[in-house]
């Protein structure tokens, strides 16, 4: 997606984060290379940029009450980044809403299969992105890659996942859903029937899409309630 298309996604964005403004103050971390910053580095680098959990009382904020959020690879950074925080016993987020998550770099689930073109985002669209984003070698079993294969995920905040009908990822995104219910951590899980990767940038075109992203927006609000 390229040109105009692009700058209209990023406009539906923007009016994304505004709805979930109405649920509290809003800091959007930019990934300036994208791609090209590795893995680990680029979460790391996410993670570090996040500093209102540990500076938000500077800029007025309630540092005990955040939530954290992403579509796609920004779910993935999302997820890893509340269990590294777990785990470096660092403050945990309040509320984690993850979009179509990447959680499974093994790429092995039936919905890789099922949806493997077709549907915009394809199969060999994954094999790129991962050999963009992985050093040779890399397990791709790594929980900071893949966090469907996390040890441990008790402790973790309470999570919102939404995937995508007709989405590659749609199983893996399930199945940490799955997980994070057997490790006894609250999550909400929902499949947006008739929708294909991407559709939180359609709302403005999409009816279903628009009104998923105000599902999002309302699962947010309610675990501050």
């Amino acid at each position: 997606m390229g040109g105009p298309n692009r700058r209209y996604a990023r406009e539906f964005k923007l009016d994304a984060v505004q709805r979930m403004e109405t649920c509290g103050s809003v800091a959007g971390l930019a990934n300036e290379l994208g791609i090209r910053r590795k893995f680990l580095y680029l979460w790391w680098d996410q993670f570090r940029k996040g500093r209102v959990m540990a500076h938000g009382r500077e800029r007025g904020l309630d540092s005990t009450r955040v939530a954290v959020g992403g579509d796609s690879a920004g779910a993935n950074l999302a997820a890893v980044a509340v269990r590294r925080a777990r785990d470096r016993g660092a403050a945990v987020p309040h509320f984690q809403a993850l979009v179509y998550p990447v959680t499974d770099a093994t790429m092995s689930h039936q919905s890789y299969t099922a949806f493997a073109d077709g549907h915009m985002l394809t199969r060999r669209h994954m094999e790129w992105y991962f050999a963009q984003y992985l050093r040779p070698g890399t397990d791709p079993r790594h929980p900071d890659v893949s966090p469907l294969f996390a040890p441990s995920l008790p402790g973790l905040c309470p999570a919102f996942v939404l995937t995508a009908e007709y989405d590659p990822l749609r199983d893996e995104g399930e199945a940490y859903a799955g997980r994070l219910r057997d490790a006894g951590v609250e999550a909400t899980l929902t499949r947006c029937p008739g929708l294909v990767h991407g559709f939180f940038s359609m709302g403005g075109i999409v009816p279903a899409a628009y009104r998923a992203v105000c599902e999002v927006a309302r699962a947010v609000r309610e675990a501050f309630e």
